[in-house]
């Protein structure tokens, strides 16, 4: 499969994600490509949720009072997605990885 492939569905963000860390880690398996692609996605997904939570708050109100914004379960899903890509990606390096970490915290 061609790399453009892969990208395809990804916007601004995750291509540059997609992009730099094919490069940095040397990616270039289709399996590898493709977990890359599921993680830029991940990426995108907690970015938008991340901006919304920004211009709505954290909380919102609810019958019984306030409850924790609906994007903070999002994000949570889509961290804990993106860590299961990283794990089967299976970076050797411990910088590399705790790099990769430290961009979804």
């Amino acid at each position: 499969m061609k790399i453009g492939e892969y990208k395809k569905g990804l916007g601004i963000e995750g291509v540059k994600l997609f992009d730099d860390w094919r490069k940095k880690y040397e990616l270039s398996e289709d399996n590898q490509l493709f977990l890359l692609s599921l993680i830029a996605g991940c990426w995108e997904t907690i970015l938008n949720s991340r901006a919304i939570i920004a211009i709505e708050g954290s909380t919102i109100s609810h019958l019984h009072g306030k409850k924790a914004h609906p994007e903070i379960a999002i994000i949570k899903d889509a961290r804990a997605q993106a860590m299961a890509g990283l794990k089967q990606l299976d970076l050797k390096e411990t910088v590399a990885m705790s790099e990769v970490l430290r961009d979804f915290m």
